[in-house]
């Protein structure tokens, strides 16, 4: 993988880690298509630089739940939503521990892609028939736990999954973004730290990895800003089409 390669699959990460349209599932095409080889440690690398795009841009609400960790109160609004995260977090966890050779087994697998397509492309289509007022709370949490779990699919979005099952559960769209966003946190630190070492064995140029962090590190959080623009203006569901339209170019692709 040269510094070229590199830069692609970092800009496409930044892209798509955010958008619903699959992040993984995009890295999977770009790296058959483009004859890239590019171990799972990179891609974990770029993964870090989109948990520092959400970091920054979710600042404001992780300060908050820092100061209610220091001076925690009786029924602290904060610190509730802080423990429903954490339940949210615990089906993802136990899902990528067990599993964790079976999906990484499907990063290589343009059929399965495919079809994580076609699925999240369903959800992000009937979610805003769902919409709702109401707030997150253990129930909700949960469910949008396990269906993040589902995500590590490549080809599933982890924010088109999570953001669609929070609407359909009657959550508000800000607060089904916001939920999700905090979510991807520690999903995405978990699968950097599990794959740090295989990173460190990694045949690939310090610098190398470096540009890559930082490049998807930039595009991400433009793309957060796009992504929640689209969320306040109701456009969520039109992502639906983008991921049938290359699911059916990747059908076609297999085929000819």
């Amino acid at each position: 993988m040269d510094y070229a390669q590199a830069m692609l699959l970092s800009i496409i990460q930044g892209i798509t880690e955010w958008l619903p349209v699959s992040s993984s599932g995009h890295l999977v095409i770009a790296q058959h298509f483009f004859k890239i080889n590019a171990p799972v440690a990179f891609d974990a690398a770029l993964h870090f630089g989109t948990l520092i795009s959400v970091l920054v841009f979710m600042r404001k609400d992780l300060t908050g739940m820092l100061a209610s960790l220091a001076n925690p109160e009786k029924r602290n609004p904060t610190l509730k939503y802080l423990t429903y995260i954490i339940l949210a977090t615990i089906p993802v966890g136990v899902a990528g521990l067990m599993f964790k050779g079976f999906f990484e087994s499907l990063f290589s697998n343009l059929s399965a892609v495919t079809a994580g397509l076609l699925f999240t492309g369903l959800l992000l289509f009937i979610s805003e028939r769902h919409l709702k007022s109401g707030v997150i709370d253990a129930k909700k949490a949960l469910t949008i736990g396990l269906m993040q779990s589902i995500a590590i699919i490549p080809g599933v979005s982890r924010s088109g999954t999570t953001i669609s099952t929070g609407l359909m559960a009657g959550v508000n769209r800000e607060d089904a973004a916001r939920f999700s966003f905090l979510l991807s946190i520690p999903a995405i630190l978990g699968g950097v730290i599990v794959e740090s070492g295989s990173l460190a064995n990694a045949s690939i140029d310090a610098q190398v990895v470096a540009a890559g962090v930082l490049a998807s590190a930039i595009v991400g959080y433009l793309s957060l800003k796009l992504l929640w623009q689209t969320i306040l203006q109701k456009r969520f569901h039109l992502f639906a089409y983008y991921c049938w339209a290359l699911a059916m170019a990747l059908v076609l692709a297999q085929i000819l």
